[in-house]
């Protein structure tokens, strides 16, 4: 399955639990050995543990992060507008495509001037939170109305790695090198910063509890992980293991 997703970037699994698209770098010619390829996304079956299909990109993106909307129609693809493969882009030069699930087509390329990559979607479908990745300068969150299929609002927000929105779509929260940023979305303004010793760049995840009242986040890249109360925003419990992590996951209660 490895020749199927090479330099995979970012995946996730359609609401119906029936595939998983693998998004997968752009590699150029080059002289360094490294095989070349299209951007694109490898479609991955859970039934038949096998990959069944692909997807070409437009040429010449930096493809960051594909998340999908509830209904399970609409993929939605960043960005971050780089010339080379980086986590720095051109901010200008960013995107989100809107791609049809059904037709595996590219429908609309929404420019975002102020970036583009992590992304969030609400659980109501109707917004999808960005975040420009400035390798710890000062970075941009841009909340687009997928009504509309237009950019709302964009606000400055410090160094920003990776972001998740809580259950009910009322909080986003923004690793950084310095902690976790906690944004009202219907604000965008920060109401919190919950302290760590800050994350990497790759391998950060995050899983909310059923009650919303709790979440563990995961900085993978570090092999640290914090079990955190989302109503104070204070960390209530911590571990580190001896090597990295990758991931987690929780059974159901």
């Amino acid at each position: 399955g490895l020749a199927n997703s090479s330099y995979p970037v970012s995946m996730a699994m359609t609401p119906d639990g029936k595939t998983i698209w693998v998004l997968q770098y752009g590699i150029p010619q080059n002289s360094q050995g490294v095989t070349p390829q299209p951007p694109q996304i490898s479609i991955f079956s859970t039934a038949s543990q096998s990959f069944t299909g692909s997807l070409s990109l437009p040429t010449g993106i930096s493809a960051d992060t594909v998340r999908f909307s509830p209904d399970g129609t609409t993929a939605y693809v960043s960005t971050n507008g780089a010339l080379f493969q980086s986590n720095s882009g051109v901010a200008a030069n960013s995107s989100v495509l809107f791609i049809d699930v059904v037709s595996k087509t590219v429908t609309k390329t929404l420019p975002v001037p102020k970036g583009a990559g992590s992304e969030a979607v609400s659980p109501d479908g109707l917004m999808l939170y960005t975040i420009f990745n400035n390798l710890g300068s000062t970075s941009a969150l841009s909340a687009i109305d997928l009504t509309t299929q237009t950019v709302a609002a964009s606000v400055g927000v410090p160094s920003a790695i990776k972001m998740f929105i809580n259950p009910n779509g009322t909080r986003l929260y923004i690793y950084s090198f310095t902690g976790i940023q906690v944004y009202d979305t219907a604000t965008l303004q920060q109401i919190a910063n919950i302290p760590t010793v800050g994350f990497s760049f790759r391998n950060n995840f995050a899983s909310f509890g059923s009650d919303g009242q709790t979440a563990w986040f995961c900085n993978c890249g570090y092999g640290i992980y914090y079990n955190v109360d989302l109503r104070s925003n204070k960390v209530i419990n911590s571990f580190q293991t001896v090597n990295l992590g990758h991931g987690f996951m929780f059974s159901a209660p």
